[in-house]
């Protein structure tokens, strides 16, 4: 099945965790502009907070330093003086006026006045206004107080004459060490509210008190930042000192402290200043602000400023918009390009796919061509030869340049051509669509060089571009019919040797163990003479197996070319598919016999039943099928680790399991036999501790009482003559305790033998799988 982009971005979670990680890398990058913003912002209006309070409490002290001497210089004044010690002098006291009214707009004061030791003003530089002083007692006030006592009088409060806040500086008159008056001088402060006004911040300036008696906002201007005690309000009264207004605090909702000198506040404030009072209650709103205070020592002030953080928050807004922006910008970038250089390589190998395919099943068809063990030959339906591959080349010595166009029959021996072309006839008259019968037979080849060696040949049907030809599969049995003589031999000079040792027993002991030596090298020569030989009995099932995949890989190539030629590449896609998994099979079928045919390195070795039995069934495949016989395996069973040697332990389960199939055969048990009767069980015993006991029992007919004691016995069987040499089971045997396990056979209770082969238990090991070939 092939999944759609959209089932495969389903399925693959990396797209998925690439957009997580980026999604949180923007937040974390959101969060590290914006803390990043805040606090730098915040430092730069701590800084600007910090410049604008040094130049205001500087202006401050300078602007009131200006006449806070004012009041002493004036005290020397002889007619003042005259004027305190004679109140009632109008003329003196007329002059004093007009010389204070001078002064004071020379100094630039708000009013200057002399006062007589009761606090009753009598003379003032402002005698013509409507709110003129003269007259007026200013006893309660704290600067007189001061100055009575002989000090210099600081103050600031509200004029009750005049409504104008306004700083006060007192000095005391004295005649003869006597103080006979005090001299008083106003400065009015609005001028400094005027110069500190400032559209992003508030300036105030607080007493001790708290009160805000200087503001450049007015409608905070005679508040305070705090609730005032009982106490503080009471001596406010007293001294009159913001008359009968009433001090209410500035509504602060939090305040988080920065450090001793700045402070996070949120006001409850109004945006209409100087509105009628019903608009301003409408716009009532909280406004964060940075405050920032520094002490006035001389004066015992305190100058504050309120910074709007609104600034602080647009600034962070527009780093985080900018940052996110690009942010943005970078990852669409990334996505844009990598999408397109995703659909570029998809198109680029969309094009190059059919060909690719094309090219490399086909390499990989003529490369099992030209690598397999038999030799392949097609021909025309007149029997005229047209391909020749290596292995058929190497078999006859023939360049395939050379021999193409010719009969098949030079190949073959002159006794043997009439049964080629009777085959060939019997293929011509079958009909292309029905299934023919493949013959293995045996025939003797015919080399260039005149000499004849023996082979076994199959010919099959095949269609090529609609065209009828035939495939010719040949196997050099060379090799075989030696090993079928050696075998022959070796049983005739077994059973003279067996002959010669029942008349020799008087033979010393140095001859026996001479003569037991010289038989262990003839069983390993057996064993070895066995497995060959039994892979010689299955060369017809090899063919048979091997066969069939050709001819089926030759169809769905020729089928996968019309298809892509009509450009149906899904069908195309799906017989290259068959052909891949048909090449494997024969792969790992060849691949099988080649590793069963090694002599093994007799050195045991930990190993899990499962590759042993794997083996062994491969092995046996093709008989399974034709005995239609079923292998049982307990789920657990193949996974057992024991201490053998690979290669033997196949060659005792491939005995076992052929004498079972041929017993259950020669008993009727696999064909037409009830329900599991044609089936071979393998299971594990693992009750004694420290061995593994494998279990295979068949469902045949068992074995005879009289029969089970002399299985094991070398050349007893129950065996038809020529069916068998009887030597199987007694080779088991000897691998079997070579290998340090134990082979026993019985019938199992329910009918059928039971063969049991134990070895010692190992532990598992980790290894690569062994290459093959």
């Amino acid at each position: 099945m092939q999944l759609t982009p959209s089932h495969h971005s389903l399925r693959n979670p990396v797209p998925w965790l690439i957009g997580g990680l980026l999604l949180l890398l923007g937040i974390a990058l959101i969060a590290i502009t914006a803390l990043w913003s805040y606090r730098s912002t915040l430092e730069s209006l701590e800084a600007q907070g910090e410049n604008m309070m040094d130049r205001f409490s500087t202006g401050l002290e300078r602007e009131l330093s200006k006449y806070e001497y004012l009041p002493e210089l004036l005290s020397t004044h002889p007619e003042l003086i005259r004027l305190a010690q004679h109140p009632d002098d109008a003329g003196l006291q007329l002059r004093i006026n007009q010389q204070l009214h001078r002064s004071n707009a020379v100094a630039g004061a708000s009013v200057m006045y002399l006062m007589s030791t009761d606090g009753q003003t009598i003379a003032s530089s402002n005698w013509q206004d409507d709110d003129s002083f003269v007259g007026k007692n200013f006893n309660y006030r704290p600067y007189f107080t001061q100055a009575i006592q002989g000090q210099t009088g600081r103050y600031f409060a509200l004029g009750t004459t005049s409504n104008i806040r306004g700083y006060f500086f007192a000095y005391p008159l004295r005649a003869n060490d006597r103080i006979i008056g005090v001299l008083v001088v106003k400065v009015a402060v609005n001028r400094l509210e005027s110069l500190w006004k400032n559209d992003h911040s508030t300036t105030i300036v607080t007493d001790k008190d708290g009160v805000i008696f200087i503001s450049t906002r007015a409608n905070w201007q005679l508040k305070t930042l705090t609730p005032l005690t009982p106490a503080a309000q009471q001596r406010i009264v007293e001294s009159q000192r913001y008359g009968p207004r009433e001090l209410t605090s500035l509504s602060i909702v939090e305040k988080r402290q920065l450090s001793a000198s700045s402070s996070l506040v949120t006001i409850l404030d109004s945006a209409g200043n100087g509105r009628p009072q019903s608009s301003m209650a409408e716009d009532i709103h909280t406004v964060a602000y940075l405050q920032q205070q520094r002490p006035i020592p001389n004066y015992d002030f305190t100058l504050r400023t309120f910074t709007r953080l609104s600034s602080l928050y647009s600034q962070v807004l527009n780093h985080v918009v900018l940052v996110t922006t690009l942010y943005v910008i970078l990852v669409m970038i990334g996505v844009f390009i990598r999408l397109r250089r995703r659909i570029r390589s998809e198109r680029e190998a969309f094009h190059h796919q059919s060909s690719q395919t094309r090219a490399l099943n086909k390499a990989r068809i003529q490369a099992i061509i030209d690598n397999t063990h038999a030799g392949l030959v097609t021909l025309d339906t007149d029997g005229r030869i047209e391909s020749f591959n290596p292995m058929a080349e190497a078999l006859f010595g023939y360049d395939w340049q050379h021999i193409k166009g010719h009969f098949i029959s030079e190949l073959f021996a002159e006794a043997n051509r009439s049964q080629c072309w009777q085959r060939i006839e019997t293929l011509k008259q079958t009909p292309h669509d029905a299934p023919a019968a493949e013959l293995l037979l045996e025939a003797r080849g015919l080399r260039a060089d005149g000499s004849e060696f023996p082979i076994e040949w199959v010919i099959g049907d095949m269609h090529l571009q609609d065209e009828r030809k035939f495939l010719i599969t040949i196997h050099d049995i060379t090799e075989r019919k030696r090993y079928e003589q050696a075998l022959h031999h070796a049983r005739d000079e077994l059973e003279q040797r067996v002959e010669e040792r029942t008349t020799d027993l008087s033979l010393t002991n140095a001859r026996l163990l001479q003569e037991i030596d010289e038989h262990r090298q003839t069983q390993n020569e057996l064993i070895q003479t066995a497995k060959l030989a039994l892979l010689g009995q299955m060369s017809a099932s090899i063919n048979h197996e091997l066969n069939q995949p050709l001819a089926a890989i030759r169809s769905f190539s020729e089928n996968a070319r019309h298809f892509v030629e009509r450009q149906e590449y899904e069908r195309a896609h799906s017989n290259l598919a068959t052909i891949i998994q048909l090449t494997e099979r024969m792969a790992r079928m060849i691949a099988q016999f080649k590793v069963f045919a090694r002599k093994s390195s007799g050195q045991p070795e930990p190993l899990q039943w499962k590759t042993v039995l794997d083996g062994a069934l491969a092995m046996l495949h093709s008989q399974l099928e034709k005995y239609h016989t079923i292998i049982n395996i307990e789920p657990a069973s193949p996974y057992a680790w024991v201490q053998g040697d690979m290669l033997q332990l196949e060659q005792v389960l491939i005995n076992i399991l052929t004498n079972a199939l041929q017993a259950m055969h020669e008993s009727g048990h696999t064909a037409a036999a009830p329900s599991g009767a044609n089936r071979i069980d393998i299971y594990l015993d693992t009750s004694t501790p420290g061995r593994v006991t494998l279990c295979v029992r068949d469902h045949g007919p068992g074995i005879p009482d009289t029969h089970l004691a002399r299985v094991f016995e070398p050349f007893f069987t129950s065996k038809p003559i020529g069916q068998g040499l009887g030597i199987g089971l007694s080779i088991s045997h000897r691998i079997v305790d070579n290998l340090r396990g134990e082979l026993s056979a019985e019938n199992h209770p329910e009918g059928g033998a039971l063969f049991r082969i134990s070895l010692p238990a190992a532990h598992p090991v980790q290894r690569t799988s062994p290459m093959i070939g």
